[in-house]
């Protein structure tokens, strides 16, 4: 098994796809969205400026998330992972690859439309998830995946999975490229 990273919009279901082939692969799931929202409620000492960007819709520091997702790979005794909302930009996926051998990384990304994602989120009621928070983001996933997903399929490491449809059509489509 390699390690694989779900790519997909705000709302897109990123966390519930990545969790479900978490558990069917036996693997680690790094959600960045998660870690970063429990340091802010454990009062991590950089809390108040996560709390601060993360409200406005902005992404967390390159150096800031490369860091926490180093520390979560090199504490973890699992060694498979599933990322989930990381790499976010073409900086971070080189980080990445020089953590995790790039042969045993494969992308996979949730094809959503922004009138779905926006209906999602506004369903999930979550602090963050204005509508102005929301169409933020996705300008900003937007304007940073094109760079990402060229590079993972220059490499021939990535695949694009229909992400509409119920959680266990999605799940099913994600399963189909990696063998499952």
């Amino acid at each position: 098994m390699s390690n694989l990273i779900i790519f997909g919009p705000p709302g897109s279901g990123k966390g519930t796809q990545a969790k479900k082939l978490s558990d069917l692969l036996n693997s680690k799931h790094l959600s960045v969205g998660k870690i970063l929202r429990k340091a802010i409620v454990d009062n991590h000492p950089l809390s108040k400026n996560l709390q601060k960007t993360m409200f406005k819709g902005d992404l967390v520091d390159d150096k800031i998330v490369n860091q926490i997702i180093s520390d979560q790979i090199n504490k973890n005794t699992k060694k498979e992972f599933i990322f989930d909302g990381y790499p976010r930009n073409l900086k971070q996926a080189k980080f990445l690859d020089n953590i995790i051998n790039p042969e045993n990384l494969k992308a996979l990304c949730l094809v959503v439309s922004e009138t779905e994602t926006l209906k999602r989120l506004t369903l999930r009621g979550r602090d963050d998830d204005s509508r102005d928070n929301v169409k933020r983001r996705w300008k900003i996933y937007k304007k940073n995946i094109e760079p990402l997903l060229s590079y993972y399929q220059e490499t021939d490491r990535l695949k694009k999975v229909n992400g509409e449809g119920n959680i266990e059509e999605i799940f099913n489509n994600l399963k189909k490229p990696i063998n499952l």
